[in-house]
């Protein structure tokens, strides 16, 4: 998770700065914002989870009479603190996230029932045969729809000279498909309610996407004839009501940045384009470099650091043929191994038992996390998770029951370097 967050941070950080200071294109940053924000989807910490495989040991059987001792500590049920882990937050705050997601889904559903039931909304006519309709419940014009997608106006630009650029805009909105990306920032946006650095993403691309259409636009009018229409929208414009999922015009302070863009050079040579993909790949991999050798570093401390196991483990089947013929069959099996803290490690027994367990270390204890799986029609079936405490150096075990079935588990932890370790 602190791998996850923080190459997100730092992605999200070198964007704004490029946004900031770069005089790049229109185009080219609304590229990289929209990348910076997608990775925020991007679940590279289960991605590399999910190529980490879990070393197993499979020792074999051998018939034995030897008695297990008693428990020393008995199985402790862990504290919720010690459950819940920042990832558990993480998922916990993204479902609510979900939720709020479909809230405002329903939300706007219903403010689009309302408009068009309003008493003052009226179809006024077919522009490229997308539908245009007018109310006094829009600020200014938005796109509406996907598959059919649906112009709103103000009724005031009815007959006003600012009508045809106002149509030519939101019909580009419509080319380019942008309330496609803007319901999947919305999705972002909710999932990352408490994230301050999607809304900051989510509102630059909202307004470069509103540039992008001025610049599109501006090629259907006359030198400058754009620029003056947009002028006159901003003293029209009134504060728009964030309904969510639909192209809208914007505030004024973002119309007056929307004409400062619109007066820069929106084209780069290709050879530009490539010395700027090329400067932020590389200024990407550099500033993500510490988290590597982080998580490089991390991994060796934990491979030199850990605990060797003595394990001796029994399994008894008593079979109950009468009420005077029981027969009980008992397996023993030794092994010793080690394993790094915090990582989870296996032995097992085809077709007999496997065992999985996770040592980790604080205060000079060591927890022991075992889950036992007995084997099933060929199938593993897990029986028991004990959570075992002992100090360094301590004989341990516990006993499972599970009907006719009885799992009898011995360790001795203690720590040590990897003893395989040739350095």
């Amino acid at each position: 998770m602190l791998f996850f967050l923080s190459y997100n941070f730092l992605i999200t950080l070198l964007t704004l700065l490029f946004n900031r200071y770069s005089q790049q294109d229109i185009y080219t940053k609304l590229s990289f914002t929209i990348f910076s924000l997608i990775s925020w989807l991007l679940p590279l910490n289960l991605i590399r989870e999910h190529f980490t495989t879990i070393p197993t040991i499979k020792i074999p059987w051998h018939l034995s009479t030897t008695q297990i001792s008693p428990a020393i500590l008995e199985p402790k049920a862990p504290h919720w603190v010690e459950i819940i882990s920042p990832t558990h937050i993480f998922i916990i705050a993204s479902l609510f996230g979900f939720c709020l997601f479909i809230f405002r889904i329903f939300k706007h559903t219903f403010w689009l029932k309302n408009l068009k039931n309003d008493k003052t909304t009226k179809l006024i006519s077919n522009y490229f045969e997308v539908p245009v309709y007018a109310s006094n419940l829009i600020p200014t014009a938005i796109v509406s729809g996907y598959r059919k997608p649906t112009i709103w106006l103000n009724t005031k630009l009815i007959n006003s000279p600012l009508l045809d650029a106002i149509l030519c805009h939101e019909t580009t909105h419509i080319k380019y498909k942008d309330n496609y990306l803007i319901i999947v920032m919305t999705f972002i946006k909710s999932i990352y309610w408490w994230n301050p650095l999607t809304y900051k993403l989510i509102t630059i691309i909202e307004e470069l996407i509103e540039a992008r259409c001025d610049h599109k636009s501006s090629k259907s009018f006359a030198e400058g004839i754009y620029q003056k229409k947009l002028a006159q929208l901003m003293f029209f414009n009134k504060p728009v009501t964030k309904t969510g999922l639909v192209s809208a015009a914007t505030s004024r302070n973002s119309n007056i940045r929307r004409l400062k863009l619109l007066k820069e050079e929106q084209y780069m040579k290709l050879s530009s384009r490539l010395v700027i993909t090329t400067v932020m790949t590389t200024i990407v991999a550099v500033l993500t470099l510490p988290i590597f050798t982080f998580k490089a570093t991390a991994s060796h401390l934990m491979t030199d650091k850990g605990v060797l196991i003595d394990l001796e483990i029994n399994k008894t089947i008593l079979k109950i043929t009468s009420e005077n013929d029981k027969t009980e069959s008992r397996w023993e099996s030794e092994a010793q191994l080690w394993t790094s803290f915090s990582k989870k490690a296996a032995i097992s027994s085809k077709d007999m038992w496997h065992l999985e367990f996770e040592p980790t270390h604080n205060n000079n204890l060591i927890t022991m996390n075992f889950t036992i799986f007995n084997f099933v029609e060929n199938k593993m079936v897990e029986i028991a998770k004990p959570r075992l405490i002992v100090k360094p150096d301590q004989t341990a075990s516990f006993t499972v029951n599970d009907k006719n079935l009885s799992f009898e588990v011995t360790f001795t932890a203690k720590l040590s370097e990897n003893p395989n370790d040739e350095t």
